[in-house]
């Protein structure tokens, strides 16, 4: 039996993370000073409800069929797969000769996403949390999957995400392949199982007709179906903006006043560019690591957020920093969409985040004025 790599990686971590949580539980215990048994005990319960939400996902995996392939996908960056690569095993639909039409993956994948009936009854669809009119997330901070159960964090934007190396606010998955499947058989998400999808996208006679085009299989898998919707999501790219005009076409009058001594905060006095990158070789104002700013320690369900799929103590309470690109077009802002507007997020860490044992040290009171506040929110504004 050949094994999809991701998903043993992703089956591993669910498998052993109970024991590794408890030895993290202890070294915790060991470490921590007195009076931390009742945190223990309730970022213990957030764990065990992550691991419930995530059971689906066990489950699904392992009954995934033996014979399904890995993704048929050109490599990430790429609009087509160099001559000969991922080459399909003989068999039915394109012919030895004719070459595969890529472009056909990317539309079947774009009318999955905007599919409802991908989820158990019919009622969500990936465009349910990832408004294309939203910059690919949506206005509220969390978004109801099937029979309205509610998840804890909000949706991330879609965004650039093809040039993103981990997906989801903890980093959970490598790939948009392995992450497409979380959604789908998510408790609180899309709630199906994989042979469910297969068997409705096989039903479609539209579906078989595009996979046809670049495919030589028979029927769809649900990789199959995971490769088309990641397909599609590498498309999804942000658009040109006011900075992009000032900082990589070098045209000083692309930004207002207020926006570049904003800008000249952002990346001096006021130290974003420290986790939110940028450069001539990232447009994307992240690097890509993660960081406790103290948001999921300021309510009794702590969220301790990248530990969840490290088990590392070091981990407590980080989350992935997004990119800015877009950014005031997607509010509410933080990984549980806790921040209304962009004033309220420079105006937190200008307060110096929450305090917590593991905040980053980068995340200090910054002591700007109001005007200088108003400057970064018009920075932002131009992203």
């Amino acid at each position: 039996m050949q094994w999809n790599r991701p998903l043993a990686a992703c089956l591993l971590t669910l498998m052993y993370g109970c024991a590794a949580y408890a030895g993290a539980t202890e070294r915790l215990a060991r470490e921590s000073p007195a009076g931390t048994t009742e945190r223990l005990a309730t970022e213990r319960l957030a764990t065990e409800r992550l691991a419930t939400e995530r059971s689906a996902t066990e489950r699904s995996a392992t009954e995934r069929s033996a014979t399904e392939r890995s993704a048929r996908e050109p490599p990430a960056g790429a609009r087509e797969p160099p001559a000969g690569a991922r080459e399909p095993p003989a068999g039915s639909g394109v012919s030895q000769t004719q070459k595969p039409d890529w472009a056909a993956q990317r539309q079947l994948g774009r009318m999955l996403f905007f599919d409802p009936r991908l989820s158990a009854d019919g009622s969500v669809s990936c465009a349910t949390c990832h408004d294309a009119q939203h910059s690919y997330t949506v206005g509220v901070p969390v978004r109801a999957g099937v029979n309205g159960r509610l998840g804890s964090r909000h949706p991330p934007s879609l965004d650039d995400v093809g040039a993103r190396t981990a997906l989801f606010w903890d980093g959970r998955s490598p790939s948009l392949e392995e992450q497409a499947l979380y959604p789908i058989v998510g408790a609180t998400e899309m709630a199906n199982s994989v042979q469910s999808v297969a068997a409705y996208v096989n039903a479609q006679a539209g579906y078989r007709d595009l996979f046809s085009r670049y495919s030589r299989a028979t029927t769809l898998s649900s990789a199959d179906v995971c490769a088309a919707l990641a397909a599609f999501e590498r498309t999804i790219v942000s658009p040109r903006s006011a900075f992009d005009e000032y900082y990589f076409g070098h045209n000083t009058l692309a930004l207002a006043p207020a926006a570049r001594r904003g800008w000249s905060i952002f990346s001096g006095k006021g130290n974003c560019i420290k986790c939110h990158v940028v450069s001539r070789s990232n447009r994307y104002f992240s690097d890509s690591a993660y960081h406790n700013t103290g948001v999921g320690v300021r309510n009794d369900q702590r969220d301790l957020g990248r530990f969840y799929s490290t088990i590392s103590v070091a981990d407590r309470g980080k989350f992935r920093t997004p990119s800015l690109r877009n950014v005031a077009a997607r509010a509410p802002y933080m990984h549980d969409g806790s921040l209304e507007s962009l004033a309220e997020v420079v105006d937190y860490y200008n307060q110096g985040g929450t305090p917590n044992e593991e905040l980053d040290p980068v995340v200090k009171p910054l002591h700007l004025t109001e005007n200088e506040l108003s400057d970064v929110v018009s920075f932002l504004q131009s992203l």
